[in-house]
C-alpha cells in the first residue's frame, strides 16, 4: 500500500482549507516561507515532531491526521490478510468481564495465572522486538481472558489478574501507538490505569502514567504529557530513599518522557535537567545490575534519549555526538526496538544535515534490527520520501529506492 502525497501534501491541503498563505503559516510556526515551500513539495522532511505538532496546532488538525494513517501490518507472503488493529479494537470493546459478571454463557474459562503470566512476559518481549504482527494476533485473546479472570479468582490471585491485565493493556497501548492509532491507544492506556488501580499497586500506576504520557506525545498534547510525567514522578519520590531498583527505574523513565516533552516545547534547559535527573536514577538501577523488563531503563536507555532530545531540538551535530557515546552493552538483547530507534534518530539527524547516503545506511541498519518498527514509523516514511525527491537532482543512492518500495513510499 503506497502512501501517496505524504505530510507535505497534507500540510498544503489543510493550509489552503484555513485560507493561509505559505508566508503566513511559515511565520506562525517560526520558519521561513522557502522552508515551508520545500516541505509542501516533499523536498525536505519536517525535521521533528515538535515542528509537526506546531503545524497541527496552527492548522487546527489532529496530529495523527496530519501525519497520516500508517500501513496496516503486513502478513508474511502467502498468509491471509488479517487486520490486527480491527481484532484489537474488537477485543477492547468486548468487555469479557461483563459477560462473566452477568453469568453469560459466553464467559470464557481462564487458565492458570502462572501460564498466563508467562504469555504476558512473552508479549513484552515481542513488543521490545517490535514484532507487531505477532502481537496483533496474540493480544486479543489475552485481553479477553484477563478481562474475565478477576471474576474467576479471588484474594491475591485476583490482584495478580488485575496486574497482568494492566500489563496487557500497556502492551496493547504501545502497539497501537506505534501504528498511529492514538485514540485506541488512549483507550488501552486508560484501561491499564483502571486495572492498575484495582490491583492496588502504586508502582504499576506510575508505569501507566508514563505509558499515557507517551500517548499524549503521539497526539501532540505535549504540555499534558509533560505534566503527567512530572506529577507521577513526584508521587513516587517519597519511596526513592532506598536502593531498590524498580521505583528508580519507573521514576527515571518518567523523567526521560518529560525530557522529550520539554524538547518538543523547545525548552532545552528544562529538557537537560530532566535528563540529568534520569541519569541519577539510571546510576542506581545499573549499580544493582537490574533491568526493568517493561522499559529497559538504565544508563544506556538515558543515552538513547539524549540522542532523541537533540534531534527534537534540531541539534544534529549534538545528536551524532551523543549517539557515539551510547554504550548498548548493558541493554539486554531483547530490546531491539531501542537499538533500532537509535539508528532512526541518527538518520533523522543526518537528514537535517542533508547527508542522504549516511542516513539511508542507518535506516537500513534499523530495518535489519527491527523491520516492523521502521515500516510503521511516520517520520521514517517522510524522511525516505524527501530523499526520493532530492535524489532527482543529485547522485542516486543505490539502497534508497529498494527501501522506499519495502516501506510503500513513493515520491
Amino acid at each position: 500500500m503506497a502512501d501517496e502525497g505524504g505530510i507535505g501534501a497534507r500540510i498544503s491541503a489543510f493550509r489552503r482549507r484555513r485560507g493561509l498563505s505559505q508566508a503566513r503559516l511559515a511565520h506562525l510556526v517560526g520558519r521561513s516561507e522557502s522552508w515551508l515551500s520545500q516541505v509542501e513539495r516533499g523536498i525536505r522532511p519536517v525535521e521533528n515532531l515538535a515542528v509537526l505538532t506546531q503545524l497541527a496546532e496552527v492548522l487546527d488538525v489532529e496530529l495523527d491526521v496530519l501525519a497520516g494513517q500508517p500501513l496496516r501490518l503486513a502478513p508474511p507472503p502467502g498468509a491471509p490478510v488479517v487486520d490486527e488493529v480491527a481484532a484489537i479494537r474488537d477485543a477492547l470493546s468486548g468487555y469479557a468481564e461483563l459477560a462473566a459478571l452477568f453469568g453469560s454463557d459466553e464467559a470464557r474459562p481462564v487458565r492458570d495465572l502462572r501460564v498466563i503470566s508467562g504469555e504476558v512476559a512473552d508479549a513484552w518481549s515481542l513488543r521490545h522486538r517490535s514484532q507487531y504482527a505477532r502481537l496483533g494476533r496474540l493480544l486479543p485473546s489475552l485481553i479477553g481472558e484477563l478481562e474475565a479472570a478477576p471474576r474467576q479468582y479471588s484474594g491475591d490471585d485476583r490482584t495478580t489478574a488485575y496486574a497482568l491485565l494492566s500489563d496487557v493493556y500497556q502492551i496493547t497501548r504501545a502497539v497501537l501507538r506505534a501504528m498511529g492509532e492514538t485514540e485506541l491507544a488512549w483507550i488501552a492506556g486508560d484501561r491499564a490505569f483502571q486495572a492498575a488501580r484495582l490491583a492496588g499497586e502504586p508502582l504499576q500506576l506510575a508505569r501507566v502514567a508514563r505509558a499515557m504520557a507517551l500517548v499524549f506525545l503521539a497526539q501532540g498534547r505535549t504540555a499534558q504529557a509533560r505534566e503527567l510525567a512530572v506529577t507521577a514522578a513526584g508521587a513516587l519520590e517519597p519511596g526513592l530513599s532506598g536502593a531498590e531498583a524498580a521505583p528508580w527505574a519507573v521514576w527515571g523513565s518518567l523523567m526521560v518522557a518529560a525530557a522529550v516533552a520539554a524538547a518538543r516545547q523547545n525548552e532545552a534547559a528544562a529538557s537537560a535537567e530532566f535528563v540529568r535527573e534520569a541519569e541519577r536514577a539510571a546510576a542506581v538501577v545499573d549499580a544493582v545490575r537490574w533491568t526493568d523488563p517493561r522499559t529497559g531503563f538504565g544508563v544506556a536507555n538515558v543515552g538513547l534519549h539524549r540522542v532523541s532530545v537533540a534531534v527534537e531540538l534540531g541539534q544534529p551535530a549534538e545528536a551524532k555526538r551523543e549517539a557515539g557515546r551510547v554504550d548498548l552493552s548493558t541493554l539486554p538483547d531483547q530490546f531491539s526496538q531501542r537499538r533500532a530507534a537509535l539508528h532512526i534518530d541518527v538518520a533523522r539527524a543526518l537528514g537535517q544535515q542533508r547527508d542522504v547516503g549516511a542516513a539511508v545506511l542507518h535506516l537500513l541498519e534499523a530495518e535489519r534490527i527491527a523491520p516492523e518498527e521502521v515500516r510503521h514509523h511516520v517520520l521514517v516514511r517522510e524522511l525516505v520520501r524527501s530523499f526520493l525527491r532530492r535524489e532527482r537532482r543529485r547522485l542516486a543512492v543505490p539502497e534508497l529506492r529498494p527501501l522506499a518500495e519495502r516501506l510503500g513510499v513513493t515520491a
